[in-house]
């Protein structure tokens, strides 16, 4: 079932980071676990960056209340001490070049040339490099400084098989240059990235067998392959029981036996909406039962009924403060 108090423990834990990764297969919440991570922070007084990899606009739809009609590749206040940004790979490869050129105006004109533009297009994984050389930029900002202009980054990350092909980018593209100024800058990323100290990576998962079995095959490959810093499993819409234990007990000595007997139709179709209620939260909470004995740091949230994004991660924080 669900535990406030280990799962308020497991994002308090999370926000002590200064840059979380959130995964997970797609529909698992793992969204709405980066807004909900980047609010409980936030309301905490740490000031939080919510990270969007090329323009996939999430977070702005749940944050539609009061937000600005567009996050762009600038952060732009949400709430306060929360901010998000849209790192889109066309702005990323205009600060890589201009940083490297030492001018805006010549990086520009150089990506617009339609040679350079044709190889740069040709590049493997060209987009997905300066992407991340542009978040490695946004979390080093400020360090040497008194003051840094965020305290925590939270990237909610692409689905699973290609998150983990992101954070194995910059290990990989340090070894195919080898020397040179892509080589350092992948070294630089790949120490910030998967430094356990400062870096945490959390996996969104929902209480379904497939979900599940995937979760715990992406877990072993995030941690063996992506020598990535797993840090917690988030079981999203775990589903509380229409009837707890006492009224499921009670039900169970009312029923009829051997059928519906003399009970009236609706009070039968009752009777089927309980077993099935049970029989279905059962099956869930065997998925959670199975992930927890398989791995560590696995928790839930619970599912809230709402017809609003954000109004479900006000109550998710509710369940939480």
């Amino acid at each position: 079932m669900f535990d406030p108090g280990t799962t308020a423990a497991c994002v308090d834990d999370l926000a002590a980071k200064r840059l979380v990764f959130v995964t997970g297969k797609g529909g698992t919440g793992k969204s709405t676990f980066t807004a909900l991570l980047g609010r409980r922070a936030a309301a905490r007084g740490v000031r939080t960056l919510l990270v969007e990899l090329d323009s996939r606009s999430t977070i702005r739809k749940m944050f539609s209340h009061g937000a600005p009609t567009k996050i762009g590749y600038q952060p732009v206040a949400l709430a306060p001490d929360l901010f998000a940004v849209d790192i889109d790979s066309e702005n990323a490869v205009v600060s890589y070049l201009s940083e490297a050129l030492g001018s805006h105006a010549i990086a520009t004109m150089v990506i617009n040339n339609r040679v350079i533009r044709y190889f740069y297009d040709a590049v493997p994984a060209g987009r997905e490099i300066v992407v991340l050389s542009r978040l490695y930029s946004l979390v080093t900002a400020g360090r040497a400084g008194d003051e840094r202009e965020f305290d925590l980054f939270v990237v909610d990350m692409p689905a699973s098989g290609h998150a983990l092909s992101l954070l194995q980018l910059p290990a990989t593209a340090g070894g195919a240059f080898g020397v040179g100024p892509v080589a350092k800058r992948a070294r630089q990323m790949e120490e910030a990235f998967l430094d356990p100290r400062r870096s945490a990576l959390a996996i969104a998962t929902i209480p379904e067998e497939m979900a599940v079995s995937e979760t715990v095959e992406f877990h072993r490959r995030f941690r063996e392959e992506g020598r990535a810093p797993v840090r917690a499993v988030i079981v999203n819409m775990l589903p509380d029981p229409f009837l707890d234990e006492a009224a499921a007990m009670l039900y169970r000595q009312a029923r009829p036996a051997g059928g519906q007997g003399g009970v009236s139709p609706a009070a039968a179709a009752v009777a089927r909406a309980c077993e099935w209620d049970m029989a279905k939260t059962a099956r869930k909470m065997q998925h959670m039962r199975a992930l927890q004995d398989a791995l560590p740091g696995v928790v839930s949230l619970p599912l809230v009924e709402t017809g609003e994004v954000l109004e479900g991660i006000e109550a998710h924080l509710g369940f939480l403060i």
